[in-house]
């Protein structure tokens, strides 16, 4: 089997299997060359945003790598390069409308709080630009799940 048909047979396996491994483990662990791979980083921020951070440094300034990344999780935001990117205020509204909708037992106020304090540190946007041009589009956090059940019972 010449090597260009065993190196789309294998991409077909790794892009088939996605659902069922875990996205970040496969960049993580697999061949390097898949962390450059455009179909394959896609793919698995899709199933786990988080995988990220294993992405090449030029796939972590893709916009819609980042975008399907912290729509998956919002948290992914924190691995993207988003410096010299046009988009990176839509991207920073939908990381922070993710972490908002996470549903957990602890609670939602403190997780975004905590998500805006390490944007900030990180550089990722400064305080000024986020409180004049991004905080008046943001939802407001979800209630955590312990509060809705207390509310259905």
């Amino acid at each position: 089997m010449s090597e260009g048909k065993q190196g789309d047979d294998e991409k077909e396996i790794i892009l088939k299997g996605m659902a069922k491994w875990n996205g970040a483990d496969i960049l993580r662990d697999g061949d390097p060359k898949w962390q450059n791979d455009e179909e394959v980083v896609t793919e698995a921020v899709k199933h786990n945003g988080l995988a990220l951070m294993y992405a090449s440094e030029e796939l972590k300034s893709n916009p819609d790598i980042i975008l399907e990344a912290v729509e998956q999780n919002g948290w992914a935001v924190m691995d993207a390069n988003l410096r010299n990117l046009e988009n990176r205020v839509n991207i920073i509204i939908a990381a922070y409308n993710n972490v908002c909708n996470q549903e957990s037992d602890f609670k939602i106020k403190g997780m975004v709080n905590s998500f805006i304090n390490d944007i900030y540190r990180r550089g990722v946007i400064k305080r000024e630009k986020f409180e004049n041009k991004i905080n008046p589009q943001l939802k407001k956090p979800t209630k955590s799940a312990e509060e809705k059940k207390k509310k259905k019972g």
